[in-house]
């Protein structure tokens, strides 16, 4: 089992889904840290927010990612209110990091989604 960090972009298998949940295999940003979960004695689980290449949602909840800051295939918008916990075993391999910045919006996007 690898141990993915905050800010990795790693490729996720999102099936089965119910109803209007994300799904699909895509990209998807990992928002925990393994130990920290571990330490709670949980079993290994990882927060994960699944990125989309539609442009079509906007707002704190949706932040574009741009691919050159990031290494990404192409621009991508981060679905913040599809943030969901996922067992390791559904991760298929890492692709690449976001920016710090990009990881410090994110972490806005999910205190607006857990504070409004």
């Amino acid at each position: 089992m690898s141990d993915y960090k905050r800010g990795d972009v790693v490729l996720v298998n999102l099936e089965p889904i119910r109803g209007s949940e994300q799904g699909l295999v895509r990209p998807c940003v990992v928002m925990s840290d393994l130990e920290t979960i571990q330490a709670s004695n949980s079993k290994p689980l990882y927060v994960i927010i699944p990125l989309t290449r539609s442009n079509s949602l906007k707002g704190k909840l949706a932040p574009r990612l741009r691919a050159k800051a990031n290494n990404l295939p192409s621009d991508s918008t981060a679905l913040i209110m599809h943030v969901r916990s996922i067992d390791y075993r559904r991760i298929i391999k890492r692709v690449t990091s976001l920016s710090k910045n990009d990881i410090k919006t994110l972490q806005l996007g999910l205190y607006e989604l857990f504070n409004a």
